[in-house]
């Protein structure tokens, strides 16, 4: 999957050296399109400018991956007039919502050498996993860390998201005048943001809670270990708490199983304001770890910005600190 931020197989496979990422990043969801800039500092980095626009209502169409633009020409005008506002952008980084860029695990016996079987193998295997078709998706996959329990020896981290929508933003920051580097999720993005709070050897959690959907995934050593989607848009307010009791405990139960050897060291929570007291209740009870709203404190910026969502922060400071290795 060209562009999306999981590192390639040639990346992967050949140890090239590491490069950062461009230090402009771009955020998009169906509300908002979002700019930061970051710069190296000696004492961590340094968020320099921030900018939001509200994009029109329904410039986006409506799909449980996400949807691709009713006015494509429209948009194409909103990203050309933001990016103008800034000094000459020549690459940067996207975060769109793990609604539209989704992740999944799967195992695998062997790994194809050739790029044309490895496509066809992924997306024989993404086929069995998710309800979507694959004939309109855009997917990468990267090898990771293989868990004590797993029938096959090699496992990947899947990423897909809807080939046509993918293109058309692509293209509308290419008419800009910005070629887009990677593309990410918030997920992902936060992680590698607060990759710098545990050691290596310990394992974090992270759960990201947006409208209508939220994310928990577990990471060690930079790399995540497993992550759920799980969409609530059509659970009614009341129904929520023991649906996501639920997901929580079968999560956990889950986790002892497969990877026994890690303790959870932290626990990350990034949700709305209104929301925190009551996510802080369950994670604390369903997981058996205390939860910590994410903060300047956890991430390495020498100078942020209070006037943001911590959330907001950490996914656009990770895009720019990751590095391809």
């Amino acid at each position: 999957m060209r562009s999306i931020r999981l590192p390639s197989w040639t990346e992967r496979l050949l140890g090239l050296e590491p490069a950062l990422a461009p230090p402009h990043v771009f955020a998009l969801d169906a509300r908002h399109l979002r700019y930061g800039s970051f710069h190296r500092g000696p004492q961590g980095w340094v968020f320099e400018s921030y900018r939001m626009v509200e994009l029109p209502p329904g410039t986006f169409g409506e799909g449980l991956l996400g949807a691709p633009l009713r006015e494509p020409k429209a948009f194409n005008e909103l990203v050309a007039g933001f990016a103008a506002q800034e000094p000459a952008i020549e690459e940067a980084s996207l975060v769109l919502p793990d609604a539209w860029l989704r992740l999944t695990f799967t195992e695998l016996a062997e790994l194809p050498s050739k790029a044309e079987q490895r496509e066809a193998m992924l997306r024989f295997k993404l086929k069995r996993l998710v309800p979507f078709r694959v004939e309109d998706l855009r997917v990468a996959a990267t090898p990771v860390a293989a868990l004590p329990q797993q029938e096959e020896p090699i496992r990947l981290l899947i990423g897909f998201g809807i080939e046509l929508l993918l293109g058309q933003i692509e293209d509308a920051f290419a008419a800009a005048g910005v070629r887009i580097g990677q593309i990410t999720n918030a997920t992902l993005a936060a992680l590698t943001a607060l990759e710098s709070a545990v050691r290596p050897s310990e394992m974090m959690a992270l759960v990201l809670v947006e409208d209508g959907f939220y994310t928990l995934s577990f990471a060690r050593a930079g790399e995540p270990l497993l992550y759920r989607y799980k969409a609530l848009g059509e659970v009614p307010a009341h129904d929520r708490p023991p649906v996501v009791r639920r997901d929580l405990r079968l999560t956990r139960r889950f986790v002892a199983e497969q990877i026994p050897d890690a303790p959870l060291a932290r626990l990350f929570l990034s949700a709305p304001p209104e929301q925190e007291t009551d996510w802080q209740s369950w994670l604390y009870e369903e997981l058996d770890a205390v939860p910590e709203v994410l903060s300047l404190e956890l991430v390495p910026l020498a100078r942020g910005r209070s006037d943001l969502p911590m959330g907001e922060t950490a996914t656009l400071l990770g895009a720019a600190c990751y590095e391809v290795r």
